[in-house]
C-alpha cells in the first residue's frame, strides 16, 4: 500500500533516520526528512526482504532538545 517509508516531522533542527534488519545491519540512512526509503539497501540497491525492521530517529525541534525515537517497520511485499 505504501511504496515508502515517510516520517511526518515540521520545524525539525536537525533530523536523522537510520533502519536496521534483523542482525543488526543499516540497511538505509538519511540526515534528509524527505529522503524516504523504498525498502532497498542502500549499499546495494537490492530488494530488502520482507521482514520487521527496527528504525532510530534522531531529531531536534525548534526550540527543543534533542530527542529519539526507536521503533519498528515491518515490510510487505506485493505478491
Amino acid at each position: 500500500m505504501n511504496d515508502l517509508f515517510d516520517v511526518k516531522v515540521e520545524n525539525e533542527e536537525m533530523y536523522e533516520i537510520s533502519i536496521f534488519n534483523r542482525w543488526g545491519e543499516r540497511v538505509f540512512t538519511a540526515d534528509n526528512k524527505d529522503k524516504m526509503w523504498d525498502g532497498t539497501h542502500m549499499d546495494t540497491g537490492n530488494d530488502c526482504p520482507e521482514g520487521v525492521y527496527f528504525v532510530v530517529i534522531n531529531y531536534r525541534l525548534r526550540a527543543q532538545e534533542d530527542k529519539t525515537y526507536r521503533g519498528s517497520v515491518t515490510l510487505f511485499r506485493k505478491k
